[in-house]
Order: C-alpha cells, then sequence, then structure tokens
C-alpha cells in the first residue's frame, strides 16, 4: 500500500490471490508447524489433563509418547499430581505406564505421601501395591492394611520430631531404626533438621544429616532452611554441624 494507486492490486487480484493454490499450501505448512509441540510442551498437556480429570486425555497422550516421569519446576511428577487430586482411574493409569512410585519432589514427598494427606485410601493402597515405600520402611502391599501402614509411618516420623523436640537422642536413635523418616515434611513442611536446628540440638542434627536422602537445603512454608534456623537462634554448633555435612556432600560431587 506504499505504492502509487495506480500500482496497487485490485480488489479481484486480491481475492485471485487468496484464492491460489501456493497461499492455500503456505497457509497449510504454517498450520502444520504451529501444531509441532516440544516435549515440554506435551507434558505440561498431560499435567494440565491430570489437573482436569481427564483420564481418556491422559491415556491418549501417553499413548502418543509423553514423558510419564516428566517432572515440573518443583519436580512434581505426573503421579504425584494425580494422587494429590485423589483420582485412582488416572493413578492407576500412570503406573500402569511405568511412573515412579517413589519419587521425590522438591520438598521430599512422593506420591503416596501425597495421596495420604489427601486421604485417598484408594490410591494408597494402588500405590502400595506397585511398590511404593516411604523413608527407610517398605510398605508393604495389604489391600487390607494399607491406611495403617502410611498411619504407622506417619506417627513414626511425628514421634521423631516429638523425640527431637526432647533431645531424646536414644529415641531418635532407635525410631531411625524402626524405620521413622529422616527427611519427613510436617504440614508447615518442617523437617527434622529444622527442628533439630531451631532446638540447637547439635548431636541430633549430626545424626540425621548422616542419611544421605536428607534435604540439608530444604525449605519450609517460610522459605527458611535449616541452616537459617540455627543461624536465627544463634546456636553455632548446630551451624557447623550443617555446614560441614554440606562441604563433605559437596567433596562427593
Amino acid at each position: 500500500w506504499d505504492e502509487m494507486p495506480s500500482a496497487r492490486p485490485t480488489f479481484e487480484q486480491i481475492l485471485d490471490e487468496l484464492e491460489s493454490e501456493s497461499l492455500r499450501k503456505d497457509l497449510v505448512g504454517l498450520s502444520k508447524r504451529k501444531s509441532l509441540l516440544t516435549p515440554a510442551d506435551k507434558s505440561h498437556l498431560l499435567m494440565a489433563a491430570i489437573q482436569s480429570g481427564g483420564h481418556e486425555r491422559v491415556e491418549e497422550l501417553l499413548n502418543n509418547g509423553v514423558e510419564v516421569n516428566f517432572m515440573d519446576y518443583d519436580k512434581r511428577t505426573p503421579l504425584h499430581l494425580a494422587a494429590a487430586e485423589r483420582n485412582a482411574d488416572i493413578v492407576r493409569c500412570l503406573v500402569e505406564a511405568g511412573a515412579d512410585v517413589n519419587s521425590r519432589d522438591r520438598w521430599g514427598s512422593t506420591p503416596l505421601q501425597d495421596a495420604y494427606l489427601s486421604n485417598s485410601e484408594t490410591i494408597v493402597k494402588i500405590l502400595l501395591e506397585a511398590g511404593a515405600t516411604a523413608g527407610n520402611l517398605t510398605l508393604h502391599a495389604d489391600v487390607n492394611s494399607g491406611q495403617k501402614a502410611v498411619e504407622d509411618l506417619e506417627s513414626l516420623s511425628m514421634d521423631l520430631m516429638r523425640a527431637i523436640f526432647r533431645r531424646d537422642i536414644d529415641k531418635v536413635r532407635n525410631l531411625l531404626r524402626e524405620g521413622a523418616d529422616p527427611s519427613f515434611a510436617d504440614y508447615d513442611n518442617r523437617t527434622p533438621l529444622h527442628l533439630a536446628a531451631s532446638e540447637g540440638a547439635a548431636e541430633i542434627g549430626a545424626l540425621i544429616c548422616l542419611h544421605v536422602n536428607v534435604d540439608l537445603e530444604a525449605r519450609d512454608r517460610w522459605g527458611s532452611t535449616p541452616l537459617m534456623d540455627a543461624q536465627r537462634s544463634g546456636h553455632t554448633e548446630m551451624q557447623l554441624v550443617i555446614e560441614v555435612a554440606k562441604a563433605k556432600r559437596d567433596l562427593r560431587k
């Protein structure tokens, strides 16, 4: 349209061009390019389908090769989300597709823990049957006692928190041997190491740090790490315990 009026195409010429075969092919090609999704795009479609409860859509995406063990920015997998959403059909579908029933998210939670927190006994049983474990304790697939197994684990972990608060190191040792999870996170995402740091229980903190699966930099609901708690409370010995544990892990990398 920057041309002189006499050089501009006529209305009839514009219509001819719009109806031309070459333009149609260009549009088809553009449409195809837009339809090409990256693996990350497809994985996010899977998460969206799970959130909306679309069982058939989930199956379709998995059949088309979408990664069943995709992790988002919080290391949450499709199985974590399905368990949290209390959708047993989708959980079964994901397990059958090879989902990792023991994957841990940013906060150390497994799909089994999400199912328990969502009060879904059916999903707890499905995951137990698929071999779900928690901490050092294997949860056996007994459909009649699945809920009790998770409750026992939760109880052990809460007993661990109480023993740390009382600075009862012998009780802490016994609970860890019995299967209490040293990476357990409570309703505020507070871990045993957070509590030991806040209480200045350096000997107990050192014992917890020996467990390789303990996240030394776990953040609670307010974004605090165990080291931050120790610093805030002025527990210098506990600070040293955590810093040494972190340094040792860095050397192993």
